[in-house]
Formats: structure tokens, C-alpha cells, sequence
């Protein structure tokens, strides 16, 4: 007698292989080896990525050097390649003080000690840092005992000088450079301005 066949069909989706590699960026703005973020399938044909923009710690995404768009295939794992990078800053801050305490005020005869404290308050180490200081009196003088960390130049001519800090790594986190004015007779009921 005659036979009849049933045939079933099944709709299963072709994929192919990716992970994706996150790279971060150490402070001397170098990258490390990467890390496989993630491993998965995905539908064949070109496909575009879309990672973090941030990650905890500082990292903001750097899409111009990332891959984020790849080929999806059957043949081989597509690797997509994520960068992520650290920020720079620095703070400049300064204090006045006479005898050890902060102050707005000096009498005659007084030594007024300056602090100037520069601070890295991003996650890359600096280098080539340079500040002008203004003071409007000529005989102002830096502690330059601290051999290497900086650098002090006067502009001839004129109440300025040039501090140069050659590196400032972010694990030393801060320096503080120091100079003093002994307050005198002339400057009686005058204002020392020092920027």
C-alpha cells in the first residue's frame, strides 16, 4: 500500500563566536594585556558592540581606539577590543602662614611662609608641570632643598617666577613647594600680594 511521510522542520538560528577584551590604561598611560570581558553568540553578519561608557576607578571609554564593529562568522571567534582610559588633573593650591598658623595678616619683622601644594587628581602621572608665581616684591625666596622635585626661575626684571615640576606620579600624589618673605619696614600698611 502506498506509504505517507511526515517530515518536521525546525528554524535554528546560525551564530557565530565573539568575545569582547577590555583594556586599561595604567598611570604612565601605558595599556595592560587585557582581560576577556565577555564570551557569547551572536546572529552572523556585521554587528557593532556597545560597551560601558565608564568603568568604577575613573576609566572613561576611548571609542577612537576601541573595535567595536567585527564581522560576525561561523569560521572563527570575531574579538571585539575594548580601551579604556584614565584622566589627568592637577590642583594648585596655596596658604600663607606666620608661625606655623594660617594667616591674611603680618606685622614688621614677621617671616611669612607660602605653601604651595600641586596635587595630581588624576589617575595618569604628569610631567612638565609649570606655575608662575607672582609677588609684588622682589625678594621672595624658594626652599629649593628638595633636589630634583622642582625647579625655580626668576623672570628677570619682574616680580615672577617659574616653578617647573619634571613628574608628579600619581603615586606620589602631591608636592609642596615652599618660600618665605620677611616682612620689613616699607611694607608697613601695604598689601603683599602673592598669586
Amino acid at each position: 500500500g502506498d506509504t505517507t511521510l511526515y517530515g518536521y522542520w525546525t528554524s535554528v538560528a546560525i551564530v557565530g563566536d565573539y568575545k569582547v577584551t577590555e583594556y586599561y590604561m595604567q598611570a604612565d598611560g601605558t595599556y595592560d594585556g587585557g582581560t576577556v570581558a565577555k564570551s557569547d553568540t551572536h546572529a552572523l553578519g556585521e554587528w557593532t558592540y556597545t560597551p560601558d561608557a565608564t568603568k568604577p576607578g575613573g576609566y572613561t571609554l576611548n571609542e577612537t581606539k576601541s573595535e567595536l564593529t567585527k564581522i560576525i562568522t561561523t569560521t572563527e571567534t570575531a574579538e571585539f577590543k575594548v580601551y579604556y582610559d584614565l584622566s589627568s588633573g592637577s590642583k594648585v593650591t596655596k596658604v600663607a602662614k606666620v608661625n606655623g598658623v594660617e594667616t591674611t595678616e603680618a606685622d614688621v619683622g614677621n617671616t611669612i611662609d607660602y605653601y604651595i601644594t600641586v596635587s595630581n587628581v588624576g589617575g595618569l602621572d604628569l610631567t612638565d608641570l609649570t606655575l608662575t608665581d607672582t609677588f609684588n616684591r622682589a625678594d621672595l625666596h624658594f626652599d629649593e632643598s628638595a633636589t630634583g622635585a622642582y625647579t625655580v626661575t626668576k623672570t628677570e626684571d619682574a616680580n615672577e617666577w617659574t616653578i617647573t615640576i619634571p613628574s608628579l606620579t600619581v603615586a606620589e600624589g602631591s608636592i609642596t613647594i615652599h618660600a618665605t618673605y620677611e616682612v620689613v619696614d616699607t611694607d608697613s600698611g601695604r598689601t603683599l600680594r602673592n598669586t
